[in-house]
């Protein structure tokens, strides 16, 4: 979060990094830190890398839907306005003081339903496959392949964070979320 949505306000005041109650996860560095923990206990336990990796895919994509679920019920990470004839509304996010609040797309809901398809699909993956005779890889490559395309295209719904229209025609999420397609394609293709 720090290094690509907010590295101004870090710059400005450093100690602000280390004060975790004021919020500020991405997802995108969640990944980085999960693969780096998944790294370090499978080589002190003697684990291979990609079997605890695709056992891990499934807890991943549950993970990141309830988390997506818990930004509904905060409502953070919002959706951009609707045309106002549908819509949810967010008066913690849009501050009914400040005028009428918005309709906005539920983007949250739309990352929890891609989510539980991503769940189902590694699911069905692993039936087709034949669990303990798929080639290690598979799982974990499908899901950062599904997750990423599907988190690309949830970037469309959502209020933009840090790049804005004019200046980029992706927003941050699109962006990093490119290395995990990219990723989850070689993962599938090697496996």
């Amino acid at each position: 979060h720090v290094l690509f949505y907010d590295l101004d306000k870090a710059l400005k005041d450093p100690l602000w990094v280390l004060r975790i109650w004021e919020g500020g996860l991405a997802s995108h560095g969640a990944v980085i830190g999960l693969i780096t923990a998944m790294y370090l206990f499978t080589r002190r336990r003697g684990i291979p890398f990609l079997e605890a990796s695709d056992r891990f895919s499934f807890s991943a994509a549950l993970g990141a839907t309830l988390g997506r679920l818990g930004n509904f019920f905060n409502s953070e990470i919002v959706g951009r306005k609707t045309d106002q004839t549908w819509g949810v509304q967010f008066p913690r996010y849009d501050r009914p003081g400040l005028g009428e609040v918005p309709y906005r797309h539920p983007s949250q809901l739309y990352e929890v339903a891609l989510g539980l398809l991503v769940l189902l699909a590694l699911y069905l993956f692993e039936k087709k496959l034949g669990k303990e005779k798929r080639p290690r890889g598979a799982l974990i490559s499908l899901f950062f392949l599904l997750y990423f395309i599907g988190r690309f295209i949830v970037e469309f719904f959502k209020e933009f964070q840090t790049l804005k229209p004019e200046d980029s025609p992706l927003t941050m999420g699109q962006y990093l979320s490119l290395p995990g397609i990219l990723l989850g394609a070689y993962g599938l293709w090697w496996s």
